[in-house]
């Protein structure tokens, strides 16, 4: 993603009032984006939606198969981590 496309999505928050920016304290061109209590309350049940889709994704799945699932991810995503780390 590119810096001009951050740049607009967190005006659109910004727009929404989901977020609010300030200068950065580190030189010009830095900018510190805070949530707003309405972005929070946001994120708030968006995780709560995405953590009960989890769940009744691996409804059907034994203990000891969600254990086996879950450590596969953790080697997937360790693997995307160090092939995009440049």
């Amino acid at each position: 993603m590119t810096a001009g496309a951050i740049s607009q999505r967190v005006a659109r928050a910004e727009r929404d009032g989901l977020v609010v920016r300030r200068p950065g304290t580190t030189g010009r061109r830095t900018v510190l984006v805070c949530l707003t209590a309405e972005g929070h309350a946001l994120i708030e049940r968006s995780v709560d939606t995405v953590l009960g889709r989890e769940a009744r994704l691996v409804r059907g799945l034994s203990d000891e198969e969600r254990t086996v699932l879950a450590g596969l991810l953790a080697r997937l995503m360790a693997d995307v981590r160090r092939r995009t780390e440049r």
